[in-house]
């Protein structure tokens, strides 16, 4: 995938929200990619790339591509990725509010995995005060077996 193949810093720039049809092509382009590419390092520069230009984390790109790749995939793992990006995405489309409270629960459910419950009650109030969670929403995380996804 090619810098020029990718329209996701224009769509950015425009100001316009990047939605799942305009990512379907990425995805697409990295199947055939790791069908003809394996062991290649392109691809977590690629998705490095991606991660940077899109601080602004838009489902589209950064949250659903980037995620799912730490290390050159192969064609499985790529397709496997993809399914799970398209529910997310359909999750995203049917109440957008729902699926960015679950995406920061899970963020303060890792968080308390690593660091503890206290720095994660602290993060949780920092993401209720910027208005990205309700305090209901970090207790119900907080209260959550951190060994159960």
């Amino acid at each position: 995938m090619s810098e020029s193949s990718d329209p996701i810093p224009e769509i950015v720039a425009s100001g316009r929200e990047v939605v799942a049809d305009d990512v379907e092509p990425l995805w697409s382009g990295l199947m055939e990619w790791a069908k003809h590419r394996p062991g290649d390092s392109h691809a977590g520069a690629n998705a490095d790339g991606h991660r940077e230009r899109n601080a602004r984390g838009e489902l589209g790109v950064e949250q659903p591509v980037c995620r799912h790749f730490s290390r050159v995939p192969a064609a499985e793992d790529v397709s496997v990725a993809h399914e799970r990006w398209r529910r997310d995405a359909r999750g995203y489309q049917a109440d957008p509010d729902a699926w960015d409270r679950g995406y920061y629960r899970r963020m303060i459910i890792d968080f308390a995995k690593r660091h503890g419950t206290e720095r994660a009650m602290a993060f949780g109030r920092k993401l209720v005060a910027s208005g990205e969670l309700r305090d209901a929403d970090v207790a119900a995380a907080l209260a959550q077996d951190p060994d159960i996804e």
